[in-house]
């Protein structure tokens, strides 16, 4: 309860000033501030004992006197024996009726919020906040930080039990103070403070004021704020972050409200029709897992405010099995004997970069054996045993590296990388592509370097993948093909123009062809023998370009295309098994759009160019 003042009397004050002693306050000069409920104050030097103090209407000392009231000692002016009653402003030292010097008088306030600590822009008063997220107490007093930036505050903080606490205890058992802040700017804070041993519940804060004392026993305090504490983790998003299908215990508060909704709107303008949207019933726990998104992933907007959005997009672990000693050579779909040392590769770049610390996603590697069973254990030649188990997606690329594969059985196996954690992903998400390999006793692995071009019957899109060998290196190759009548073609971007092969025209590494086959067949190769001969380019131009890849054993897009930079967009390659074309590839993409795809030896693809620019060929 503030204590009631007295109401200023002159016959009281002139009494007052016969017994007051000189004081020693704040001086003040003229066009200074004050604060109401300051004391000590010495105007002496601009008014004399017995003046008034008068405040004008419109600031004009030609008209009315709205307020005023007498300076009994100059030297000790003390507002909490005045009433101001809310009028604050512009005053005139009023001598002889004469008025002279101004001073201003103003309201002692103060606001307060509380925010994370990482995002000081972000209140959570009105919110919810887990144990490990640090805060910060944010104090806003304009007027005192800047007049009297000696004014010192405090926090005071009830707990869901009703005790009051002015500390907070840290992880380490530290006392975190929250009084004798001092307001010593216009906005001021106290930073990283831990709420680790903090309980669950609701939280009432404060901010009262500690001095001056005038301050203390009159001035108003700050609102009270609410926030509440959860004690499990959850994965705080902010405005334009990312998150994946299969989610759960995801904290949205900062972009949307409860039972607001995530829109996906047609071209992701929020002015046009939606697509999809999703209901959030509670935007500190929103759970993905059980929304069926019917792949509907890209950009999401808040219906209550477009100015804020999320991406939600499709877990993905690319995945290989390579031999260790060369991590570019995949043994998927080839023979290996069992003195040959694996490895298993990862790629995850969105994963790896969102799901971070406590929330780092992990896999399993399952390994289907010839017998059937499945294997994330495998025993090597002492005994000891290569767990594949929760495997860490903590950067954009990872391995396990150096498995012995001495113990197993012969046969085809089967790999895959499965989703561990977060559970969402462990219980729905689809796991990587497949790998297969066999295990041969003793042998020798077949030669990566493809001696033919495979055909399935219809259209297939190829190209040989080294310079082919004199007499072996034009269109006659094809001559084996029963190709239904249909012609040879190659595609002439500059033109826009298909053009029928020759029997003579040349077969040439990184040129793409289309040639139809009526059975399934093989088209022989011939390489050439290794020469002083520079490795193959091709000028490519902007729009689509038919080309070929240039090497006898995979590589990933980002490598294949290295030499164009950033001029190239999109890669799509075709399936002549099932005759369609297979997911593009889109350069600083995710996902299965991710420019970590491989590109394969023997194959045809269509690159588009957003400029023009040299291929040069990654084999020779």
């Amino acid at each position: 309860m503030v204590p009631e003042r007295r109401t200023a009397i002159l016959v009281l004050l002139i009494g007052l000033c016969l017994m007051a002693a000189p004081g020693a306050g704040r001086a003040i000069g003229n066009g200074d501030t004050v604060f109401d409920y300051e004391a000590d104050l010495d105007l002496s030097g601009i008014a004399e004992d017995g003046d008034q103090l008068a405040m004008y209407a419109d600031d004009d000392t030609t008209k009315g006197q709205i307020f005023s009231f007498p300076v009994a000692v100059a030297a000790s002016l003390d507002l909490t024996q005045i009433g101001m009653q809310g009028n604050y402003g512009t005053y005139f030292v009023v001598s002889g009726g004469v008025p002279g010097a101004r001073i201003y008088i103003r309201d002692p306030t103060v606001t307060f919020d509380i925010v994370l600590d990482n995002d000081i822009g972000y209140s959570i008063v009105g919110r919810y906040v887990t144990q490990d997220t640090p805060i910060a107490f944010k104090f806003d007093a304009t007027e005192v930080g800047t007049y009297l930036p000696t004014a010192t505050v405090q926090v005071r903080i009830t707990t869901p039990d009703g005790s009051t606490l002015t500390s907070i205890l840290d992880a380490d058992g530290n006392a975190q103070d929250l009084t004798g802040h001092v307001v010593s700017a216009p906005r001021t804070y106290i930073r990283d403070i831990d709420i680790s041993q903090l309980g669950e519940g609701g939280y009432a804060a404060q901010v009262t004021w500690e001095s001056p004392q005038g301050f203390a026993d009159y001035a108003s305090d700050t609102c009270i704020s609410i926030f509440k504490i959860l004690g499990s983790k959850r994965r705080i998003i902010d405005n334009g972050g990312t998150i994946f299908d299969y989610e759960q215990n995801l904290d949205l508060s900062s972009i949307l409200h409860d039972y607001d909704k995530l829109v996906k709107y047609t071209d992701d303008d929020p002015a046009k029709e939606p697509v999809f949207s999703i209901q959030v019933k509670y935007a500190i726990t929103f759970d993905l897992s059980h929304i069926n998104l019917q792949g509907h992933y890209g950009k999401y907007f808040c219906e209550s405010d477009p100015t804020k959005m999320v991406y939600i997009k499709k877990p993905a672990v690319a995945f290989d099995v390579v031999f260790d000693d060369d991590l570019e050579s995949s043994i998927d779909g080839k023979s290996l004997i069992k003195d040959t040392r694996i490895a298993f590769l990862f790629g995850a770049e969105e994963i790896s970069t969102c799901l971070t610390g406590e929330n780092t996603a992990t896999v399993n590697v399952e390994i289907t054996s010839p017998s059937g069973a499945v294997l994330s254990l495998i025993p090597d030649e002492s005994g000891a045993i290569h767990d594949l188990t929760n495997h860490a997606l903590s950067e954009p690329e990872t391995a396990i590296r150096d498995i012995d594969i001495s113990q197993l059985e012969d046969g085809r196996y089967v790999a895959q990388a499965v989703w561990s954690y977060p559970d969402g992903f462990a219980y729905y998400a689809p796991g990587s592509a497949q790998i297969s390999f066999t295990i041969l006793e003793t042998g020798v692995i077949p030669p990566a370097q493809p001696t033919a071009i495979p055909l399935s019957p219809g259209w297939n899109f190829v190209s040989t993948p080294k310079t082919l060998a004199a007499g072996s290196d034009t269109a006659l190759i094809f001559a084996g093909v029963d190709t239904a009548g249909h012609s040879i073609l190659r595609y002439d971007t500059p033109t826009g123009a298909w053009a029928a092969l020759k029997p003579t025209d040349p077969v040439r590494p990184l040129e793409g062809y289309w040639i139809y086959a009526a059975t399934a067949t093989e088209i022989p190769l011939t390489y050439a023998t290794a020469s002083p001969q520079a490795p193959a380019t091709r000028t490519l131009t902007v729009g689509w370009n038919a080309f070929g890849f240039s090497d006898t054993e995979p590589a990933t897009a980002r490598d294949t295309l290295v030499s164009l930079g950033s001029a190239w967009s999109v890669l799509m390659g075709f399936d002549g098994e099932s005759q369609t074309y297979e997911t593009s590839i889109i350069r600083g993409g995710s996902g299965d759009h991710s420019d970590s795809g491989w590109m394969l030896p023997a194959k045809g693809y269509w690159l588009y160019m957003t400029g023009n620019g040299t291929l040069a060929a990654i084999g020779a």
